[in-house]
Formats: C-alpha cells, structure tokens, sequence
C-alpha cells in the first residue's frame, strides 16, 4: 500500500487544465457562448460566470462586465478567442457563460490558480462570494 505524504498538494491549474475542464463543461451541455446567448443566460439568472477572451474587443468587454456585476455573475477575461472557441467546440468565441453552479466553482478556483490570469486580486475569494450572494 502506497502512502500519500501529508504535504502532497495538486499542482496548481495552468490554461490548460481550466481550457479542458471547460470543454468538459461544455459537453454536458452547460455552457452557451456568444454575447446574445450569454446576455441571455445572465438576464435569466442562468449564469454562474462569464468568461471573455483576453484578445476580444474592449467594447465587447466592457459590456460582457457591465451586465456581469449588474447581475453579481463572477467575470474573468482569460485565454484567447481561438482558444476558448476550440475549447468550446465551435470557432473562435470572445464571450462565453458557464450554467452549472458547480462546473463555475471549479473554474473559478482553478482560474485562481492560473498563473496566466492578470485579472483582479483575491480572485477566488471575490468570485465565492459572487456566488453566494447569487444564492439569497
């Protein structure tokens, strides 16, 4: 029998590991992308968080986060189009919405760990607390 040692931690999530887990999102069917659809999604209260693309316009940006803190939906820019695009099976995609609670926990916890991710200090923390004030 193998022993763990105490220290052992997980690594923390490079774009990589945050791209698939999205991916993996997006196959159950709880994702949508685009800024119509995910304007949509947060409206309905559907959206657990907003991802945008680091290279989209600064006009589509500006209004993905506006609605984004109007509705308290947790909102990171992260990756390129072409990058989340691929990740979401479709071409290239500046704005996408996670619908899980769950799946957006985790990508925002691993988001936090990215070294990749310049957005925001305390990432994790702020996004947590997005979420559970969505809750009430």
């Amino acid at each position: 029998m193998v022993k763990r040692s105490e220290d052992h931690k997980k690594p923390p999530a490079d774009e990589n590991a945050v791209l698939l887990f999205l991916g993996l999102a997006t196959r159950a069917g709880k994702t949508v992308s685009g800024y119509d659809a995910v304007q949509q999604a947060v409206f309905a209260g559907a959206a657990h968080l907003v991802l945008v693309a680091a290279d989209a316009s600064e006009g589509t940006a500006n209004k993905a986060r506006i609605v984004s803190e109007e509705y308290e939906v947790p909102f990171f820019r992260f990756a390129t189009k072409d990058k989340l695009g691929k990740y979401l099976g479709k071409e290239e995609r500046a704005v996408a919405a996670v619908l899980d609670e769950g799946f957006a926990k985790r990508l925002i916890q691993m988001i936090g760990e990215c070294s990749e991710v310049t957005v925001g200090e305390n990432i994790d923390r702020e996004s947590e607390e997005a979420i559970n004030r969505r809750k009430k």
